[in-house]
């Protein structure tokens, strides 16, 4: 929260800056009567624009993680239930569903420390190969299913779309908008700030307050995007309570 609060301050900061610039320019030269103040709107449009292009990037990256992380619970639910008429074997079955979401859970609270981690610490907490052997050790053996080829074959399938989603899932979660994106929003802002500052200067104090509230509005978005985009913040995603429904 305090590198999203801090994220927010340029607008501040570049907005003081341009009203002062604007303030000491109009001091200097009291006939200048600034620019059109026409010039906003195409300035002003160009950066709503591209900043609703990187929310829809990010909301539509959000969705797919939420989305993934339902694959999940969908593919867990059919592996417990398609060997439930196994009898007495379907216990080890539904044991490993059980342990494979207890693994889920915690490598989900491991990501939380991936802001403050290294890669490769990040990756032998959250990237174990013990996260699907259980899984895969009861797809090779023929004896668990009773001989029942299809149900087998029908079990690993199922067993590659879990690890499938699993594995596109922690890639988007650490996947991060280009910073050149940001970038260009933040030209986009600063320029429209200028423009609304040197808008009619002779209106200082009505340009001063449209600059803050342009300020404002801009802060409020670079601050939202920051949390919504953050890969450590759970509050936007489907919880893992959604497995619980597994068993």
């Amino acid at each position: 929260m305090t590198n999203s609060f801090l994220f927010s301050l340029f607008p501040f900061l570049t907005g003081l800056f341009v009203i002062y610039t604007s303030s000491k320019y109009s001091k200097n030269n009291p006939e200048s009567v600034g620019i059109s103040a026409s010039i906003v709107s195409p300035l002003s449009l160009l950066f709503a624009l591209f900043a609703s292009l990187i929310f829809t990037e990010v909301w539509t990256k959000t969705s797919k993680i939420n989305a993934l992380l339902m694959e999940q619970a969908t593919s867990l639910r059919a592996l417990k239930r398609m060997t439930e008429p196994l009898g007495e074997n379907s216990i080890y079955f539904s044991t490993a569903v059980k342990n494979y979401i207890d693994k889920i859970k915690e490598q989900e609270k491991s990501d939380l420390v991936l802001k403050t981690s290294k890669d490769e610490t990040y990756r032998k907490k959250t990237f174990s190969k013990d996260t699907y052997k259980e899984l895969y050790t009861l797809a090779m053996d023929t004896s668990k299913f009773k001989g029942n080829i299809a149900l087998q074959t029908a079990f690993y399938t199922n067993l590659e779309a879990l690890r499938h989603a699993w594995f596109e899932r922690k890639e988007l979660r650490k996947s991060r908008v280009l910073p050149e994106k940001i970038y260009v929003l933040f030209i986009f802002g600063l320029l429209t700030q200028i423009a609304i500052a040197f808008s009619h200067l002779e209106y200082r104090k009505s340009n001063m307050i449209a600059v803050i509230l342009f300020s404002v509005t801009f802060a409020i978005a670079l601050f939202i995007l920051n949390i919504t985009e953050s890969p450590y913040l759970d509050s936007h995603f489907i919880g893992t309570d959604v497995l619980n429904d597994v068993l």
